[in-house]
């Protein structure tokens, strides 16, 4: 499970060892760069090892993050997919032909558009709010 720590504003990521939630509990610190980090999380599997997508409050970023090892013990450095203006929240992640692709608000525009971004690939298309 991904989640926004309201204690130290940070993201954070929670794996439990037993598949009922009764073993014990491993808490990892994903993302704690300054500020508020990790608001709307999506956790999804990309190639074998966890992914999560989120917003950077403080920046007004998307933001994705990839774990460096099957278990998620080890996260590999945030990339920002998308820093213009207010843009990231809400961000749930899907797999699309083996790579992440992420929904996303970009808050730039009175209509409040719905953007895809694709983790690796230079595009982003817009849809507009129905």
């Amino acid at each position: 499970m991904a989640y926004f720590n309201t204690n130290d504003r940070s993201l954070m990521y929670a794996r439990n060892s037993a598949a009922d939630g009764s073993g014990a509990w491993q808490i990892v610190v994903v993302d704690k760069s300054g500020g508020d980090v990790g608001y709307y999380p999506s956790l999804a599997v990309v190639n074998g090892n966890l992914a999560i997508s989120y917003f950077d409050y403080t920046s007004r970023d998307l933001k994705y993050v990839r774990a460096s090892d099957v278990s998620g013990t080890i996260w590999g450095t945030p990339l920002t997919l998308d820093s213009t203006g207010i843009v990231g929240a809400y961000t749930p992640m899907a797999v699309v032909n083996g790579n992440p692709a992420i929904s996303y608000l970009d808050y730039n525009n009175l209509d409040l558009n719905k953007k895809l971004a694709k983790v690796g690939v230079d595009i982003t298309h817009t849809t507009p709010r129905p």
